[in-house]
């Protein structure tokens, strides 16, 4: 039996899925012995794996840890170090069953905050429905008042306007009033003037009638 180190270093190693996938990929090379780790090296992210196989499975689960193509698909990797290692390594159903318990400890927690965050969210949105409730009801109060406020206003102006409307039809019927008297003083007194002319007229015509008559006989009795 051959017991291995591996160091797999990188930007992005953590929570995306790579023990999981070392797991599955050392069993499929029979490795007896497995453990993985997330860790912490030189201020970066590093996934420590621990394998105790015989040598063929170890070397072959070596090489294909190594290839760029066999990587989680987010994973950010800038160094594979691998190394001997003579401590415990426990086997691959100790490591399995610890590492299914901590994720169902950990789709646990998470479902847990899920549900205070749609609690959180539920509050939230009941407090939010009220406050637009209140909004609404706030909103329709001050559209009545300005309504009601409209309305006033316009039936004051409509009742200014018809009583200014009213006045004003009042004084154009009374100075038409007015104007049609005037009219009747003036037809009148041009009448008593046509007529005064016409008897005017007429005696000046019987002035100009006798002058004639004298000028004839004058012309008469001259002969």
């Amino acid at each position: 039996m051959v017991k291995k180190k591996i160091l797999i270093e990188g930007e992005k190693v953590h929570d995306v899925g790579y023990r999981l996938f070392l797991m599955n990929c050392a069993d499929d090379f029979r490795i007896e012995n497995f453990d993985a780790k997330n860790i912490i090296s030189d201020g970066k992210q590093c996934v420590r794996v621990l394998v105790e196989s015989s040598e063929d499975n170890v070397n072959r689960f070596l090489a294909f840890v190594e290839r760029k193509e066999n990587r989680p698909e987010n994973a950010e990797v800038d160094s594979i170090k691998p190394g001997d290692y003579d401590d415990y390594v426990k086997s691959m159903d100790s490591f399995r069953s610890g590492f299914m318990a901590y994720q169902q400890y950990k789709f646990v927690s998470v479902g847990s905050k899920m549900l205070n965050e749609m609690e959180c969210v539920k509050t939230e949105t009941q407090n939010l429905k009220i406050e637009t409730e209140n909004m609404h009801t706030d909103l329709i109060d001050r559209s009545d008042k300005l309504n009601n406020n409209i309305t006033t206003r316009f039936d004051k102006l409509d009742k200014t306007i018809t009583k200014e409307f009213n006045d004003l039809n009042c004084n154009i019927t009374n100075s038409f009033g007015t104007l049609r008297g005037d009219y009747g003083v003036i037809y009148k007194t041009m009448v008593k003037m046509f007529e005064e002319m016409q008897k005017e007229r007429k005696a000046s015509d019987k002035r100009t009638e006798k002058l004639v008559k004298a000028i004839i006989q004058s012309s008469g009795s001259g002969r």
